[in-house]
């Protein structure tokens, strides 16, 4: 093994201890920095070729960053409280019931907003309906975390790894959909009987039928959901990248939160 080689097994294994060990933002960004900076002076990586990669990922980097802030501004906006309500309601203090609304939920979450997103805005929502009900709460928020792997079979938007191999396919979006259908039901299908199967006794205790005060899903986060979708479609045969599509979105989202939040603040001279 060369002396790059060593270099570049000993940035990776600093970059992973540090993601490990500190969970720190700011550490991560210092340590990969001068990984990044060990990799590039020593030759182990040419300077052409990381240009390149950092090109090729860029897009994908873009679509991460909007895809979160949007599904940041649908949950301000009371999106995934909404659609948390809906499912608790649906329910209706049964484990079984709220099992089946849990993975539905999950794996339209994950197909259009990301895997992300079903991680971070709907897992808390979904174990607040299912406490309230007095269910138990792990049996939905692991359902949660595997759909949000395996539901992300779906879209080229669904999982950055579909993003990143979308390109090289040839498909449409609608084709890649089409392509992956089949495998995003069985997976989807699968992972319901496996939950059912591992949590087969705490979802025989029911809970009771009390759910949490409706809250209505708001329309306008749940438009530009649909729209930012009908766009990736639409764009797609025309080379459109899906970032500039989740871009834009977002930037809509957040105005609509800014716009919101500014209409409840008093003004200066109330």
């Amino acid at each position: 093994m060369g002396a790059d080689e060593v270099v570049a097994v000993l940035a990776l294994a600093a970059m992973v201890v540090t993601v490990l060990a500190t969970r720190a933002p700011v550490a991560e960004l210092t340590v990969g920095t001068f990984a990044a900076g060990a990799v590039l002076v020593t030759g182990a990586v040419d300077t052409a070729a990381a240009e390149h990669e950092v090109r090729a990922l860029a897009p994908v980097v873009v679509f991460l960053v909007a895809v979160l802030v949007l599904g940041d501004a649908a949950a301000s906006l009371g999106l995934f409280r909404g659609l948390g309500s809906h499912l608790g309601r649906a329910a209706r203090g049964r484990p079984q019931r709220m099992l089946a609304a849990t993975a539905v939920g999950a794996s339209s979450t994950t197909a259009v907003l990301s895997l992300d997103a079903t991680v971070v805005l709907l897992t808390p929502v979904v174990s607040t309906a299912a406490e309230h009900q007095d269910l138990p709460a792990r049996p939905h928020q692991v359902a949660c975390a595997r759909l949000a792997n395996s539901a992300s079979l779906l879209l080229p938007v669904s999982n950055l790894t579909n993003l990143l191999v979308f390109g090289a396919t040839g498909l449409s979006f609608l084709g890649f959909a089409a392509a992956t259908a089949p495998v995003w039901v069985l997976a989807v299908l699968g992972e319901y009987v496996i939950l059912r199967l591992w949590f087969r006794r705490p979802l025989r205790t029911p809970g009771h039928d009390d759910p949490a005060p409706a809250s209505p899903v708001p329309r306008v986060p749940l438009l530009v959901v649909a729209a930012v979708l009908a766009a990736f479609a639409v764009t797609s045969p025309f080379g459109v990248d899906p970032a500039w599509v989740a871009t834009a979105g977002a930037v809509v989202s957040k105005s609509t939160v800014l716009n919101a939040t500014a209409a409840r603040e008093p003004s200066i001279e109330e």
